[in-house]
């Protein structure tokens, strides 16, 4: 479940995650900008160690608000993501507190959004393993990154994709084998578009 918790935290996301901050090309345009995007994910899942057993978290509702820059690439900060319905592979059902500032920015060659969860960024309880708290990027923020496709007719407002994207993690009270990966695709409510 520390593993699943890990996974989350990258949360992420989701999560959640969707849009960060990070190294990206100093000519990326995010537009339309200064307009509010909300992106969101039905799957994201987290995988990792935890007391030495493989563990899944799989989250079917995750979210992150930003409003994009008026000009340029970011990075802005998010709301805190919020990630909901997790259940793992041990039978248990998951928690995970974002906490702290996100965020997030463009790339444009290649396309990519990238978000930075900060340092403890994500905190993750299961109820399989009592007493076993998971934290997220516990040394420093650490920034993953999503392939984006631009809008078309599908997907019509563009997609984001992490793919088994690494995220450190640290676990209090179980045994936490870091980093963690993430996986988790994401939607804008509105038609964003990276050049």
């Amino acid at each position: 479940m520390k593993s699943l918790l890990t996974r989350s935290a990258v949360v992420a996301t989701g999560a959640a995650a969707l849009i960060g901050a990070g190294a990206v090309a100093a000519w990326a345009t995010i537009t339309p900008g200064s307009t509010a995007v909300t992106v969101t994910s039905t799957s994201l899942k987290f995988s990792g160690t935890i007391n030495g057993t493989a563990v899944t978290v799989t989250c079917t509702s995750a979210s992150i608000g930003f409003t994009t820059p008026a000009s340029g690439n970011g990075p802005v900060n998010t709301s805190l993501p919020v990630i909901s319905g997790c259940t793992d592979t041990l039978g248990g059902s998951d928690t995970i507190t974002p906490s702290g500032t996100w965020q997030i920015a463009a790339n444009s060659s290649p396309t990519q959004v990238k978000l930075t969860i900060p340092q403890n960024g994500a905190t993750f309880t299961t109820s399989a393993i009592a007493g076993c708290s998971i934290k997220a990027s516990p040394s420093g923020s650490t920034t993953v990154t999503a392939a984006y496709v631009n809008p078309t007719s599908a997907p019509p407002n563009g997609r984001a994709t992490f793919t088994n994207v690494s995220v450190p993690f640290a676990g209090t009270g179980c045994t936490v084998t870091s980093p963690g990966k993430m996986t988790g695709v994401f939607t804008p409510n509105t038609p964003v578009t990276i050049s």
